[in-house]
């Protein structure tokens, strides 16, 4: 581990250990510390790169770092809605995901932080925590990807979007209700039952098939595209889908 890396990962401890403390700040004051925050990173990032830090390795622990900062920004959210509801009891359960390439844990320099809140049902109050912990975000400066759903939905959409299915296989609880995001495997996996391990890997192909028809689908190609040609990084992507659709969390099994 680089330098940098070891002083990244000494602030993602300083963010998870002041969490509690964080929520019960002015909002103005929270989000001029996330700022701050989110800025020393991505610099610490930046000098790892410099130090010689490979690039799954820089993945890796930027998303680890965002997890950290989102975890912050959950736990203010949670906070400001009680204070303007004046309802604790009320508070729906809710689970916020990390999903596609995030979900997986490698979250490029400048990729979006794609993340879906999760409801069992719909509701007002869900809906007005959700927008508490955006406007947060974007008012940190923070790249968002989101949808807010809730259960049903999410496997009605699993159904009929190939490519929302895909990003969904790769779910990670960031903060949240884990008995929520632990309902959400349960039906995700029975609807890749139901759905068919052998249809899923024929879709799989048929996807790659179409892909490579917009690329030159030899590995021999000098300047091929490193993430859509043949042997690039979306193959290294499918292979890894796979796995999880028949049972292992990666290549390791």
């Amino acid at each position: 581990m680089t330098p940098s890396l070891e002083l990244l990962s000494e602030l993602e401890k300083e963010l998870h250990e002041s969490a509690s403390a964080a929520s019960r700040w002015e909002r103005s004051a929270f989000l001029g510390q996330v700022k701050e925050n989110h800025s020393r990173g991505g610099a610490l990032l930046s000098d790892a790169h410099r130090e010689g830090a490979g690039g799954l390795e820089l993945c890796a622990a930027r998303s680890a770092f965002i997890d950290a900062l989102l975890g912050q920004v959950w736990s203010h959210a949670l906070c400001a809605w009680e204070e303007e509801t004046r309802r604790p009891e009320a508070l729906p359960p809710c689970a916020m995901l990390a999903i596609g390439g995030y979900g997986r844990g490698e979250l490029s320099p400048g990729s979006d932080i794609d993340l879906l809140f999760l409801f069992p049902k719909r509701s007002a109050e869900g809906s007005r925590l959700v927008r508490t912990a955006l406007y947060l975000l974007w008012d940190a400066g923070l790249n968002i990807g989101h949808s807010a759903r809730t259960l049903p939905e999410c496997m009605r959409i699993a159904r009929e979007d190939f490519q929302s299915e895909t990003a969904m296989l790769e779910f990670r609880l960031v903060a949240g209700e884990e008995e929520v995001a632990a309902e959400f495997s349960r039906r995700l996996q029975g609807h890749l039952r139901r759905s068919g391990k052998s249809s899923h890997l024929k879709r799989r192909l048929r996807e790659r098939s179409e892909r490579y028809s917009s690329w030159d689908p030899s590995v021999y190609v000098q300047e091929p595209n490193i993430k859509e040609s043949a042997g690039g990084l979306r193959d290294l992507h499918m292979v890894l889908w796979l796995a999880r659709v028949f049972g292992a969390e990666g290549l390791e099994g």
